[in-house]
């Protein structure tokens, strides 16, 4: 919350032209609320319960099948939070012969706050992440160990936008290469 995923997430959808799924428009969607609408409601409840979480989770999941099926690459955009959730949007990647990267931005907290702090008072904005919850989202996180590393790119995002957008798309261009030199097999050599 608050390093800048659904920024960078609608930028890489944009230049790249890949679909994009927002967590926060899907749960909202599911909850029958407008994409506007804030639910301040206490960490762990309401529209953010477990609950209701591994619902949006599914829900993304299945909008990306859907979207892999007609060929189309998948921005997800989500906060991952849990282990579970993160195999489940890779098991999906891996029968669907989809490429994944996971991409973890990192930003330090006075900066979050800040960022979250200018949220609060911004019309428009679909996200309900705010200070007030931060820790408690930030202590039930589980640590990103469960990819191989050219699957899981870390990105700071307290650059400006476009230097860590740039970081991304660059990450992103040396796994590419890091995967295709890696499976590629010299046919003289047999």
């Amino acid at each position: 919350m608050g390093t800048g995923k659904t920024t960078i997430a609608r930028k890489l959808a944009k230049m790249n032209g890949w679909a994009l799924i927002s967590s926060d428009a899907v749960r909202k969607e599911l909850a029958g609320m407008p994409t506007n609408h804030h639910e301040y409601v206490a960490w762990g409840k309401g529209i953010y319960s477990s609950d209701f979480s591994e619902k949006t989770y599914a829900r993304m999941n299945e909008i990306a099948e859907e979207l892999l099926k007609e060929g189309k690459s998948v921005v997800a955009d989500a906060c991952y939070r849990k282990k579970s959730e993160r195999a489940n949007v890779y098991a999906l990647a891996r029968a669907m012969n989809a490429e994944f990267t996971c991409i973890e931005l990192v930003c330090p907290e006075k900066e979050i706050k800040r960022r979250l702090t200018v949220r609060m008072n911004k019309r428009g904005e679909i996200s309900d992440g705010r200070w007030a919850i931060f820790s408690d989202q930030k202590a039930s996180f589980e640590k990103i160990d469960d990819f191989a590393r050219e699957e899981h790119i870390i990105v700071d995002t307290s650059k400006p936008r476009n230097e860590s957008l740039k970081q991304a798309m660059h990450e992103m261009k040396l796994r590419n290469r890091r995967t295709e030199t890696s499976s590629f097999k010299d046919p003289t050599s047999d």
